[in-house]
């Protein structure tokens, strides 16, 4: 086809996108711009114009991908860098929006949208004065009739800077434009709060109410105007209703708790105020949570549940030296409160600092009782019983775990117990009331987790859909991508979970020349980001070139660098065995990249993944019935076969047993096949881990002992459970070299 006429045909596709669209059928609409966009990719105003339909069709993150796209073609065009930062913006990505609107405003200083944008990331990431002068400039530049998107957003941020004068006039002059703006009247309420006006405020709360009673925003404002001006007796009723919600939002525990304090009844009040800081630190709203921690060890320094509260946040920020000190901190307050004492127990035990676990909780267990949570309680216990196994003593944790404190209130606590009975048990090599328990731990871990996320698990969907695509040969027809820059030094440490990938990547992160990162979101965020492309993952591998590589590239290691420090010439190590069926996605971005596939005996493989207590995810729901482990396990491994067969992959396959019999012979065999000379030290491993705060897998107890083995067949003591699975798993035993009878090395 000549290129006049290709253009003519791809002309055509958009019109006809466009007509779907305008027709109501959006479907067809996608599939024809779709259609266009492979015929066209370096065509800046189409991709501009697919964008706008993403975003119509409410897809921010495709949005994105053809916008991130278009600037990377027209790098120096302003308006694509607004369009791309306003998409940004959609997803709650304010840094990711603020970098592009600056970009904008390095090529064109004056324009009022970017300025607008800015200001409106700025005073969602807090920076309120900086917020507050790129509104200022938005502001200059917009027409009286269309300043309402401007003034209200740069009368919060004054509001926020401190600058009440300017921010009071703006709030009048925006109220002045939309007197019945639903957010507006809520906002301006706010803040004349803020300026102790709050007979004011609810003036505008009560119009707000007119127009929708049934607004909680309203209701809460309402019992803060009325508390303000100490009318608590009004403030019953909507302490009434906002107590009744099926779901108290922070916001109005935070309330309901200052109107108790008001009312005398401190102990409630801050209790309120408790409840607020855990929900904001489930939704990982962690300004809002310090907030209010300050202000309630400001107001009372012996409250436990505040330093509980403080140690909870600092542990959910990676903080682990300060949580440790508060959850100190809390206990000091109040020996008798179980949860800081159930938490640093916790915590202790999987930092393997025994001894300190052994002794916070065994001080806790005599305040176990009447009136306390049992939640805490079942913590403290789980924490004693942990230790007492890996002290040897698994007769004294069984006794801990039959005890009536020992199962909590919820189903994740049953399973945690249920699980560690089940460790105690085998221990005791009593493996038939062993599996009984951990089919009831994971079964309950299976309940609490799908009571959240009822929707289907689509793991086995997508490896099924893969190995339908690999089967046809797919990834054989992969186009190459030419001019292709080459990439840091990059290894992939895939296999299966508790295939001692969690071993190998302690022993190589103590190389000098290797950066070891484990199971961190760097590779969930290039899949989420391959998935923005339009034809998705995985069928969009093939549609990829060098910009988008490009864009791959920075997605992945812009998430590396909030984690880990990687200097020039050192290579990454990326452990994520769960990523194994992603190796072409991987190939295809990080061409040179390496892969060390970790490998376990598939007996030992299933079973020590159903044994173990995950943090649950849709992949780590599948460990919860034996019949779920295989079919990931058969499918992941078919999945890997055919890319190996089908894909250039340079592949180091290190089995496990074969490091425990020669780990000396099998680490150097691997440090060359990364390009790294062997250490000495790196047989040094366990006492490295031993110094770490927290290990993120449950292999955080093996690999603080010397290299061992006694896990290695333990699958035989089981066989009568993985009995009826072996079929399954017979072609990957055959295939790896493996057996079914017992060896003298797991005899």
């Amino acid at each position: 086809m000549s290129n006049a006429a290709a253009m003519k045909h791809n002309d055509s596709l958009l019109l006809q996108a466009r007509d779907a669209s305008d027709l109501g059928d959006p479907y067809r609409a996608d599939q024809l711009y779709l259609q266009h966009f492979r015929q066209a990719r370096t065509d800046v105003p189409a991709l501009t114009e697919y964008a706008d339909f993403c975003l119509q069709t409410q897809r921010p993150r495709g949005a994105c991908y053809l916008l991130q796209r278009a600037c990377q073609l027209a790098p120096a065009d302003a308006d694509l860098r607004i369009q791309l930062g306003y998409a940004h913006l959609a997803l709650h990505k304010f840094d990711l929006a603020q970098s592009q609107f600056a970009t904008a405003i390095a090529i064109a200083p004056n324009d009022a949208q970017a300025h607008h944008g800015l200001g409106v990331s700025l005073l969602a990431l807090k920076d309120f004065a900086a917020a507050s002068a790129a509104l200022q400039i938005a502001l200059a530049g917009t027409d009286d009739d269309e300043a309402l998107p401007v003034l209200a957003p740069l009368a919060e941020a004054c509001h926020r800077a401190g600058d009440h004068a300017r921010a009071r006039a703006l709030f009048a002059r925006a109220q002045a434009l939309a007197p019945e703006h639903p957010d507006l009247l809520l906002g301006h309420a706010r803040f004349l709060c803020d300026v102790d006006e709050p007979a004011h405020a609810e003036t505008l709360v009560d119009r707000r109410l007119r127009q929708d009673a049934d607004d909680p925003r309203a209701w809460i404002a309402k019992a803060r105007c009325v508390r303000l001006q100490g009318a608590l007796a009004r403030a019953q009723p909507w302490l009434d209703r906002l107590t009744q919600l099926a779901s108290l939002p922070p916001e109005a525990a935070e309330e309901v708790g200052r109107c108790r304090i008001a009312l005398g009844d401190v102990a409630a009040g801050h209790a309120l105020w408790i409840r607020a800081i855990e929900a904001w630190l489930q939704a990982a709203e962690h300004d809002a949570a310090q907030a209010l921690i300050d202000e309630l060890l400001a107001a009372d320094p012996r409250s436990a549940a505040g330093w509980n509260a403080r140690a909870r946040q600092a542990s959910a920020r990676q903080r682990f030296d300060e949580a440790q000190s508060a959850w100190r901190q809390a206990i000091a307050c109040d020996h008798a409160l179980l949860a800081p004492s159930a938490n640093l127990s916790l915590h202790l035990e999987n930092a393997n600092r025994l001894d300190e676990a052994r002794r916070v909780a065994e001080t806790a267990l005599p305040h176990i009782g009447a009136g306390q949570p049992s939640d805490s309680a079942a913590g403290v216990v789980l924490a004693l019983a942990r230790v007492e196994r890996r002290d040897g003593a698994p007769e004294r944790g069984l006794v801990l775990l039959d005890g009536e404190h020992a199962n909590g209130s919820t189903d994740a606590q049953r399973a945690l117990a249920d699980i560690e009975r089940g460790k105690l048990l085998d221990a005791l090599d009593r493996p038939a009331e062993a599996m009984a328990a951990f089919v009831e731990g994971n079964a309950a871990a299976a309940r609490d987790w799908r009571s959240a996320h009822p929707e289907d698990n689509q793991i086995i969907a997508g490896l099924d859909r893969a190995i339908a695509l690999f089967h046809d040969g797919w990834p054989r027809r992969l186009p190459s991508i030419p001019a292709l820059p080459a990439h840091p030094p990059l290894a992939f440490l895939i296999g299966f979970p508790r295939s001692g990938t969690t071993l190998l990547n302690q022993v190589l992160d103590g190389h000098q020349d290797i950066v070891g990162m484990d199971e961190l979101p760097a590779i969930p965020a290039l899949v989420e980001a391959m998935r923005d492309i339009p034809s998705g993952y995985p069928h969009g591998l093939a549609d990829l070139d060098a910009t988008d590589i490009g864009w791959l590239r920075e997605v992945y290691f812009d998430e590396v660098r909030q984690h880990v420090d990687v200097r020039p010439g050192q290579l990454l190590l990326d452990k994520f065995p769960t990523g194994t069926a992603l190796a072409p996605l991987l190939h295809r971005v990080f061409p040179q990249a390496r892969f060390v596939f970790a490998l376990r005996h598939p007996c030992d493989v299933v079973l020590s993944c159903f044994m173990q207590s995950f943090q649950m995810s849709q992949t780590m729901l599948n460990f919860c019935t034996l019949a779920d482990t295989v079919a990931l396990y058969a499918r992941t491994m078919e999945v890997w076969q055919m890319i190996c067969a089908q894909l250039p992959l340079s592949v180091h396959t290190l089995r496990y047993e074969t490091l425990v019999d020669n780990f000396d012979a099998q680490v150097q065999g691997l440090c060359g096949f990364l390009g790294v000379p062997w250490m000495q030290e790196l047989r040094q491993y366990a006492a490295k881990a031993r110094e770490r705060t927290k290990i993120r897998t449950p292999s955080y107890a093996q690999i603080v002992r010397p290299i061992y083995g006694d896990a290695r067949g333990r699958w035989h003591r089981y066989r009568e459970f993985l009995e009826p699975h072996l079929p399954a798993l017979q072609p990957y035993i055959d295939h790896f070299g493996y057996s079914t009878t017992v060896s003298a090395a797991s005899a």
